[in-house]
């Protein structure tokens, strides 16, 4: 059963709710399915907190990531290329953690849809931050980056999205309903999940070194060797791999061997550019040695990662 019985029962809470939050909802209507003037000029500030997407052709798109957040999955599939995060392909009734300030690409098949949770503003019951679900003895037991990131939806959690959903598709836009829904999300993965899932799940949130994994996402493809970047960052090679590793779980050479190798990836499959511009473009000083790096890497020549995709 829902956390909530009845509409008339959410409305309660939520009214509760508007009034006594501190940016106070004071222009509601009677479902806030039109925007009040408070929440208007909240949302000029930035993107909602929470948005239903739908795509209704194949698309694919890089984007650099400024906010930590969740992805919910509803119908088709989802994969995403990222140097920080596993190359893996999220289908329905997955949820997907995005953490900040991450470079990635994604690919989304036609009829995907998708609810986007922008959880970086919000904290469950006042003051609780997704890093103190788990302890760092939990972190520290996960074997492999496949346990990362990635929740299958429970029946708990399917009943929240499916009642969330019917009302993002019926217009509620108040910005209180959404801090408020956000919130309910947050306390439901930890009511019910166990640590070890929510350590897998939010191993990437960056609370705590948000600047230096910040710096490292935004320039990172600006060096070209793991000394070069630490020099980047006036402190020593040994330092900067040491915080890195504890950050990102990989060392840095390995982390930025794999962004570069998925970057190669998406460019191959995804554009037209001729094999000497995407060589060039990525610190490549020859064809051939482009394509040593692609068959070492990628496991085949340029030719056939771009035509045998095709």
């Amino acid at each position: 059963m829902f956390l909530f019985d009845n509409l008339d029962q959410l409305y309660k809470i939520f009214s509760y709710f508007c009034w006594t939050n501190e940016f106070r909802c004071r222009g509601m209507c009677d479902l806030h399915f039109d925007i009040c003037k408070n929440c208007l000029k909240a949302d000029k500030i930035g993107k909602p907190l929470i948005e239903f997407i739908k795509y209704d052709t194949k698309s694919s798109r890089y984007l650099s990531i400024i906010s930590d957040k969740i992805v919910y999955i509803l119908t088709g599939r989802m994969k995403i290329f990222s140097a920080a995060l596993v190359h893996k392909v999220t289908v329905a009734g997955e949820f997907l953690f995005v953490p900040a300030a991450l470079d990635l690409t994604y690919e989304v098949t036609a009829g995907t849809s998708i609810i986007l949770f922008r959880i970086s503003p919000v904290r469950a019951c006042g003051n609780l931050t997704p890093d103190m679900f788990y302890s760092q003895e939990d972190i520290e037991n996960l074997d492999t980056e496949e346990e990362s990131y990635v929740l299958d939806a429970n029946e708990r959690m399917i009943d929240y999205i499916e009642d969330l959903r019917d009302n993002l598709i019926s217009g509620i836009k108040c910005r209180g309903f959404y801090e408020f829904k956000v919130s309910e999300l947050l306390i439901l993965l930890r009511a019910y999940y166990p640590k070890n899932e929510l350590a897998g799940f939010f191993r990437f949130y960056n609370a705590i070194d948000s600047e230096f994994s910040e710096y490292v996402s935004r320039n990172w493809r600006k060096y070209r060797t793991v000394k070069e970047f630490a020099a980047s960052m006036l402190i020593s090679q040994k330092h900067f791999a040491m915080k890195f590793k504890k950050i990102f779980k990989k060392t840095p050479y390995k982390w930025m061997l794999t962004g570069r190798s998925h970057i190669l990836y998406q460019e191959l499959v995804s554009t037209s550019k001729p094999f000497k511009n995407i060589a060039y473009e990525n610190g490549f000083s020859t064809i051939s040695q482009f394509n040593k790096f692609c068959k070492k890497e990628l496991g085949e020549t340029p030719t056939v990662i771009r035509f045998g995709n095709k």
